[in-house]
Protein backbone atom coordinates (compact mmCIF):
# COMPACT_ATOMS: atom_id res chain seq x y z
CA UNK A 1 0.00 0.00 0.00
CA UNK A 2 1.37 3.35 -1.07
CA UNK A 3 2.40 6.14 1.93
CA UNK A 4 0.00 8.78 2.19
CA UNK A 5 2.52 11.29 0.71
CA UNK A 6 3.07 9.27 -2.63
CA UNK A 7 -0.47 8.87 -3.27
CA UNK A 8 -0.46 8.59 -7.16
CA UNK A 9 -2.66 10.53 -9.59
CA UNK A 10 -2.34 10.38 -13.06
CA UNK A 11 1.07 8.61 -12.79
CA UNK A 12 2.57 11.42 -10.80
CA UNK A 13 2.60 11.52 -6.87
CA UNK A 14 0.33 14.28 -5.70
CA UNK A 15 3.55 15.77 -4.03
CA UNK A 16 5.13 15.91 -7.11
CA UNK A 17 1.90 17.54 -8.74
CA UNK A 18 1.94 20.49 -6.16
CA UNK A 19 5.49 21.31 -5.94
CA UNK A 20 5.37 21.49 -9.64
CA UNK A 21 2.37 23.51 -9.63
CA UNK A 22 3.85 25.96 -7.09
CA UNK A 23 7.42 26.30 -8.69
CA UNK A 24 5.25 27.46 -12.37
CA UNK A 25 3.15 29.93 -10.32
CA UNK A 26 6.51 31.45 -8.46
CA UNK A 27 8.43 31.13 -11.84
CA UNK A 28 5.86 33.48 -13.83
CA UNK A 29 5.35 35.64 -10.59
CA UNK A 30 9.25 36.28 -10.74
CA UNK A 31 9.25 37.28 -14.34
CA UNK A 32 6.65 39.18 -14.32
CA UNK A 33 8.26 41.09 -11.91
CA UNK A 34 11.61 41.35 -13.22
CA UNK A 35 9.39 42.72 -16.03
CA UNK A 36 7.74 45.26 -14.41
CA UNK A 37 11.09 46.97 -13.16
CA UNK A 38 12.94 46.69 -15.25
CA UNK A 39 10.54 48.82 -17.75
CA UNK A 40 11.69 52.32 -15.60
CA UNK A 41 10.29 54.63 -17.85
CA UNK A 42 6.91 53.12 -18.76
CA UNK A 43 6.49 52.43 -15.34
CA UNK A 44 7.13 55.96 -14.02
CA UNK A 45 5.07 57.62 -16.57
CA UNK A 46 2.13 54.93 -15.47
CA UNK A 47 2.67 56.04 -12.17
CA UNK A 48 2.37 60.03 -12.75
CA UNK A 49 -0.71 59.23 -14.89
CA UNK A 50 -2.43 57.02 -12.02
CA UNK A 51 -1.88 59.65 -9.61
CA UNK A 52 -3.27 62.40 -12.00
CA UNK A 53 -6.37 60.16 -12.48
CA UNK A 54 -6.98 59.26 -8.88
CA UNK A 55 -6.97 63.10 -8.42
CA UNK A 56 -9.45 63.97 -11.13
CA UNK A 57 -12.13 61.37 -9.85
CA UNK A 58 -11.67 62.78 -6.50
CA UNK A 59 -11.97 66.86 -8.13
CA UNK A 60 -15.02 65.25 -10.13
CA UNK A 61 -16.35 64.05 -6.85
CA UNK A 62 -16.24 67.87 -5.08
CA UNK A 63 -17.53 69.29 -8.12
CA UNK A 64 -21.03 66.54 -7.96
CA UNK A 65 -20.94 66.69 -3.74
CA UNK A 66 -23.66 69.45 -4.11
CA UNK A 67 -26.16 67.48 -6.32
CA UNK A 68 -25.22 64.33 -4.34
CA UNK A 69 -28.25 62.88 -2.17
CA UNK A 70 -25.14 60.54 0.13
CA UNK A 71 -28.39 61.20 2.78
CA UNK A 72 -26.63 58.95 5.84
CA UNK A 73 -24.46 57.24 3.89
CA UNK A 74 -20.78 55.93 5.24
CA UNK A 75 -19.45 58.20 2.53
CA UNK A 76 -19.52 61.36 3.85
CA UNK A 77 -18.75 63.30 0.64
CA UNK A 78 -18.41 63.23 -2.96
CA UNK A 79 -14.73 62.51 -2.96
CA UNK A 80 -14.99 60.14 -0.61
CA UNK A 81 -18.13 58.65 -2.24
CA UNK A 82 -16.38 58.76 -6.49
CA UNK A 83 -13.00 57.14 -5.09
CA UNK A 84 -14.16 54.65 -2.85
CA UNK A 85 -16.18 52.70 -5.82
CA UNK A 86 -13.63 53.34 -8.36
CA UNK A 87 -11.75 51.84 -5.94
CA UNK A 88 -13.71 48.41 -5.00
CA UNK A 89 -14.12 48.22 -8.92
CA UNK A 90 -10.44 47.58 -8.85
CA UNK A 91 -10.76 45.18 -5.81
CA UNK A 92 -12.92 43.37 -7.83
CA UNK A 93 -10.54 43.63 -11.27
CA UNK A 94 -7.95 42.54 -9.29
CA UNK A 95 -9.25 38.98 -7.87
CA UNK A 96 -10.14 37.42 -11.18
CA UNK A 97 -7.76 34.34 -11.96
CA UNK A 98 -9.37 33.70 -15.68
CA UNK A 99 -9.37 36.35 -18.43
CA UNK A 100 -12.70 36.62 -20.81
CA UNK A 101 -10.20 35.78 -23.57
CA UNK A 102 -8.06 33.03 -22.19
CA UNK A 103 -9.68 30.04 -24.21
CA UNK A 104 -10.01 31.96 -27.80
CA UNK A 105 -6.71 31.88 -28.23
CA UNK A 106 -4.97 29.85 -25.58
CA UNK A 107 -6.59 26.58 -24.65
CA UNK A 108 -5.01 25.07 -28.14
CA UNK A 109 -1.61 25.26 -26.40
CA UNK A 110 -2.00 24.71 -22.81
CA UNK A 111 -4.87 21.57 -22.82
CA UNK A 112 -2.51 18.99 -23.79
CA UNK A 113 0.40 20.41 -21.33
CA UNK A 114 0.51 18.24 -17.80
CA UNK A 115 -1.01 20.73 -16.14
CA UNK A 116 -4.56 21.79 -15.58
CA UNK A 117 -6.20 23.96 -17.55
CA UNK A 118 -7.82 26.45 -15.08
CA UNK A 119 -4.21 26.55 -13.42
CA UNK A 120 -3.13 27.66 -15.99
CA UNK A 121 -5.41 30.44 -16.75
CA UNK A 122 -4.33 31.09 -13.69
CA UNK A 123 -0.76 31.71 -13.89
CA UNK A 124 -1.20 33.34 -17.53
CA UNK A 125 -3.26 35.93 -15.37
CA UNK A 126 0.30 36.82 -13.39
CA UNK A 127 1.50 39.15 -15.98
CA UNK A 128 2.92 42.92 -15.95
CA UNK A 129 -0.15 44.13 -16.52
CA UNK A 130 -1.36 42.47 -13.32
CA UNK A 131 1.21 44.06 -11.67
CA UNK A 132 0.43 47.67 -13.61
CA UNK A 133 -3.20 47.13 -11.85
CA UNK A 134 -1.58 46.15 -8.31
CA UNK A 135 0.26 49.57 -8.32
CA UNK A 136 -2.75 52.01 -9.69
CA UNK A 137 -4.95 50.32 -6.88
CA UNK A 138 -1.98 51.12 -4.27
CA UNK A 139 -1.97 54.39 -6.24
CA UNK A 140 -5.55 55.20 -5.59
CA UNK A 141 -5.63 54.05 -1.96
CA UNK A 142 -3.11 56.72 -1.32
CA UNK A 143 -4.77 59.65 -3.10
CA UNK A 144 -7.98 58.71 -1.35
CA UNK A 145 -6.54 58.63 2.12
CA UNK A 146 -3.80 61.17 1.64
CA UNK A 147 -6.00 64.50 -0.11
CA UNK A 148 -9.68 63.58 0.30
CA UNK A 149 -9.60 61.54 3.94
CA UNK A 150 -11.22 57.77 2.46
CA UNK A 151 -9.90 55.58 5.05
CA UNK A 152 -11.17 51.97 3.66
CA UNK A 153 -10.79 49.05 6.39
CA UNK A 154 -9.20 46.69 3.65
CA UNK A 155 -8.89 44.22 6.67
CA UNK A 156 -12.75 43.77 7.67
CA UNK A 157 -14.08 40.40 7.48
CA UNK A 158 -17.53 41.77 6.11
CA UNK A 159 -15.46 43.94 3.49
CA UNK A 160 -13.68 41.15 2.18
CA UNK A 161 -16.91 38.79 1.68
CA UNK A 162 -18.31 41.53 0.13
CA UNK A 163 -15.36 41.92 -2.52
CA UNK A 164 -15.03 38.12 -2.43
CA UNK A 165 -18.70 37.47 -4.07
CA UNK A 166 -17.84 40.38 -6.55
CA UNK A 167 -15.19 38.79 -7.58
CA UNK A 168 -17.12 35.64 -7.81
CA UNK A 169 -19.55 37.24 -9.86
CA UNK A 170 -17.36 38.61 -12.21
CA UNK A 171 -15.03 34.88 -12.90
CA UNK A 172 -18.97 34.25 -13.66
CA UNK A 173 -18.81 36.73 -16.63
CA UNK A 174 -15.86 35.77 -17.71
CA UNK A 175 -16.11 31.96 -17.72
CA UNK A 176 -19.56 32.63 -19.83
CA UNK A 177 -17.59 34.73 -22.29
CA UNK A 178 -15.03 32.52 -22.58
CA UNK A 179 -18.05 29.60 -24.07
CA UNK A 180 -19.39 32.31 -25.83
CA UNK A 181 -16.40 32.93 -28.07
CA UNK A 182 -15.75 29.41 -28.39
CA UNK A 183 -19.35 28.90 -29.35
CA UNK A 184 -19.34 31.95 -31.19
CA UNK A 185 -15.98 31.98 -33.22
CA UNK A 186 -16.12 35.61 -32.36
CA UNK A 187 -13.24 38.00 -31.64
CA UNK A 188 -15.87 40.66 -29.43
CA UNK A 189 -17.03 39.95 -25.98
CA UNK A 190 -20.65 41.43 -25.10
CA UNK A 191 -21.19 39.96 -22.22
CA UNK A 192 -18.47 41.72 -20.73
CA UNK A 193 -18.73 44.66 -22.82
CA UNK A 194 -22.42 45.37 -21.06
CA UNK A 195 -21.51 44.96 -17.82
CA UNK A 196 -18.07 47.34 -17.95
CA UNK A 197 -20.82 49.71 -20.11
CA UNK A 198 -23.35 49.77 -17.29
CA UNK A 199 -21.30 48.91 -14.48
CA UNK A 200 -20.81 53.02 -13.88
CA UNK A 201 -24.33 54.04 -14.53
CA UNK A 202 -26.23 51.38 -12.74
CA UNK A 203 -24.27 50.06 -9.97
CA UNK A 204 -23.61 52.99 -7.77
CA UNK A 205 -19.84 53.63 -8.19
CA UNK A 206 -19.72 57.16 -9.51
CA UNK A 207 -23.33 58.31 -8.13
CA UNK A 208 -25.96 57.19 -5.41
CA UNK A 209 -28.36 55.02 -7.66
CA UNK A 210 -31.32 57.41 -5.53
CA UNK A 211 -30.77 59.92 -8.91
CA UNK A 212 -31.33 57.62 -11.43
CA UNK A 213 -35.05 57.83 -12.52
CA UNK A 214 -37.42 55.14 -11.65
CA UNK A 215 -37.28 52.58 -13.78
CA UNK A 216 -33.81 52.41 -14.06
CA UNK A 217 -33.27 52.12 -10.26
CA UNK A 218 -35.02 48.84 -10.61
CA UNK A 219 -31.98 47.60 -13.00
CA UNK A 220 -29.56 48.89 -10.42
CA UNK A 221 -31.30 46.45 -7.79
CA UNK A 222 -30.74 43.44 -10.55
CA UNK A 223 -27.22 44.23 -11.14
CA UNK A 224 -24.72 42.52 -8.53
CA UNK A 225 -21.88 45.07 -8.46
CA UNK A 226 -24.75 47.59 -7.08
CA UNK A 227 -24.71 45.16 -3.73
CA UNK A 228 -20.53 45.22 -3.94
CA UNK A 229 -20.53 48.89 -4.22
CA UNK A 230 -23.56 49.32 -1.18
CA UNK A 231 -22.33 46.74 1.18
CA UNK A 232 -18.67 47.48 0.68
CA UNK A 233 -19.09 51.02 1.51
CA UNK A 234 -21.48 50.10 4.85
CA UNK A 235 -18.97 47.56 5.62
CA UNK A 236 -15.16 48.71 4.39
CA UNK A 237 -15.83 53.23 5.48
CA UNK A 238 -19.12 53.19 7.76
CA UNK A 239 -17.51 49.99 10.29
CA UNK A 240 -20.84 48.24 10.18
CA UNK A 241 -20.84 44.43 10.68
CA UNK A 242 -21.59 41.54 8.78
CA UNK A 243 -24.57 40.82 10.47
CA UNK A 244 -26.23 43.58 9.73
CA UNK A 245 -26.27 43.80 5.84
CA UNK A 246 -28.87 41.75 6.39
CA UNK A 247 -30.95 40.98 3.26
CA UNK A 248 -28.80 42.67 0.88
CA UNK A 249 -25.91 40.59 1.60
CA UNK A 250 -28.30 37.49 0.56
CA UNK A 251 -29.05 38.91 -2.56
CA UNK A 252 -25.55 39.24 -3.30
CA UNK A 253 -24.68 35.49 -2.61
CA UNK A 254 -27.43 34.34 -4.95
CA UNK A 255 -26.92 36.33 -7.81
CA UNK A 256 -22.88 36.21 -7.55
CA UNK A 257 -23.58 31.85 -7.31
CA UNK A 258 -26.13 32.22 -10.19
CA UNK A 259 -23.68 34.00 -12.42
CA UNK A 260 -21.11 31.06 -11.64
CA UNK A 261 -23.05 28.41 -12.19
CA UNK A 262 -24.26 29.91 -15.56
CA UNK A 263 -20.28 30.95 -16.33
CA UNK A 264 -19.39 27.08 -15.58
CA UNK A 265 -21.74 25.38 -17.35
CA UNK A 266 -21.50 27.89 -20.63
CA UNK A 267 -17.61 26.85 -20.80
CA UNK A 268 -19.04 23.54 -20.42
CA UNK A 269 -20.76 22.92 -23.58
CA UNK A 270 -18.86 25.80 -25.28
CA UNK A 271 -15.82 23.41 -25.01
CA UNK A 272 -17.38 20.00 -25.41
CA UNK A 273 -19.33 21.59 -27.90
CA UNK A 274 -15.65 22.62 -30.13
CA UNK A 275 -14.26 19.55 -28.89
CA UNK A 276 -16.85 17.32 -31.06
CA UNK A 277 -17.13 19.60 -34.20
CA UNK A 278 -13.40 19.47 -34.14
CA UNK A 279 -13.39 23.60 -33.91
CA UNK A 280 -11.12 24.22 -31.36
CA UNK A 281 -8.96 26.62 -32.93
CA UNK A 282 -10.24 29.04 -35.36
Amino acid sequence: MSKPDTVRLNGASVRFKMGAYALLLLETFKASAQEYFSIKSRGVMKIVGTVMEAAVFGFIGLAMGHIMNLGTGPATSGPQFVLSGVIMGKLVGLGQIIQPFFFRGNYTSYHNTPFNTYFMCFVKNFDINYFFRIVELAIYLSVAWVFFDLKLNLVSPGFLLVIAFGVVFQLGLNLFANGWMVVTKHGGDPINWFYDSTRRLFSGELFPTTLLPGFLVFVSRAHPQTYVNTLARRVGIGHESLASLGEDCLVLVILSSLFLTLGCLMLRYGLADAKRKGTLKW
